[in-house]
């Protein structure tokens, strides 16, 4: 759960370090925090200077005092306890206050990105869908890579730990300490492949998004070129593949585990309905006729011109 309070409580060790390193340390962490806490009233004060604010912008007025709060309790972790939260409970205190600044955060940067792209260029628009769409992609393959390989290792360990234990039984006239091994080794194969299966819509979900944005890419210039009606056909016909895998991997694992379930020490089965599939796919088919529609229309158009 480390990972959920970064930079907030890198950012509150940094400056509690600096503050006790003296006197002046201690001036340069207060400045330092000022400046940290007073930026998103900084960045609206920018904003109202160039009129260029909106309603989204708002969002800084909360976002300066939940983050100077946020970073005082970061720097000063023990007043968690005596404040706000049970004693015991100090990780989960910055986990709370890490998670509402982002909030506050994000929120900001979604809507200011909404806002700006709904008065923005069709080439502008295209490019700021394909900026959202990379960005996704790589905060679902980071997630995946982070929260898989955690989960992974630590039944990767519990396999080995408990694979000792006394509960296993003679397997025709193997010795234990061979059926034991045997088991071991399979338990942990069949773990990866319990792992992949359970992360792999994310991951070709992924995948889906890197073709959507070489489909935005191509419409820059020309929205009905040759090469976008492909790549249109290419995404309609990746987007119903990768739902088969989803669902035909998923049936294949449930079935390996019942084959080898007298020798794996640990099963995990699991119906998956990829309901947001389902629907980025039929989405997917629907945007493709329309989009072959207005194609269609638009060479009807030049024939009478």
């Amino acid at each position: 759960m480390e990972y959920i309070t970064f930079p907030w409580e890198q950012a509150g060790i940094c400056l509690r370090k600096l503050s006790l390193a003296g006197a002046a340390g201690n001036v340069a962490a207060w400045i330092l925090y000022a400046v940290l806490g007073s930026s998103p009233l900084i960045c609206w004060g920018l904003l109202a200077l160039r009129r260029k604010v909106s309603r989204a912008d708002l969002l800084l007025l909360l976002l300066s005092p939940v983050l100077f709060s946020g970073l005082w309790f970061f720097i000063n972790p023990s007043y968690l306890e005596v404040y706000l939260f049970p004693a015991g409970l100090q990780s989960a205190g910055k986990c709370a206050f890490a998670v509402t600044i982002d909030s506050v955060l994000l929120s900001w940067l979604l809507l200011r990105f909404l806002g700006n792209g709904i008065k923005a260029g069709r080439k502008r628009l295209l490019r700021s869908l394909e900026l959202l769409l990379g960005v996704y992609a790589a905060l679902t393959v980071t997630a995946v890579l982070f929260q898989g390989g955690a989960e992974l290792l630590e039944d990767w360990k519990g396999v080995g730990m408990n694979v000792t234990g006394t509960d296993w039984k003679w397997i025709s006239d193997q010795p234990l300490a061979e059926v034991s091994d045997r088991s071991l080794n399979l338990s942990r194969l069949f773990l990866i492949v319990q792992t992949i299966c359970r992360y792999l819509p994310e991951i070709l979900e992924s995948a889906l998004c890197a073709a959507g944005i070489r489909f935005l890419y191509s419409c820059e210039q020309d929205s009905f070129h040759e090469k976008s009606l492909g790549l249109m056909q290419e995404l309609k016909k990746i987007s119903g593949y990768f739902l088969g895998v989803i669902l035909g991997s998923n049936i294949c694992a449930n079935l390996l585990q019942l084959l080898f379930e007298g020798y794996i020490y640990s099963s995990n089965y699991a119906f998956v309905f990829p309901f947001r599939q389902v629907i980025v796919m039929l989405g997917l088919i629907l945007l493709s006729r329309f989009w072959l529609e207005s194609k269609r229309l638009q060479e009807d158009n030049k024939l009478f011109i």
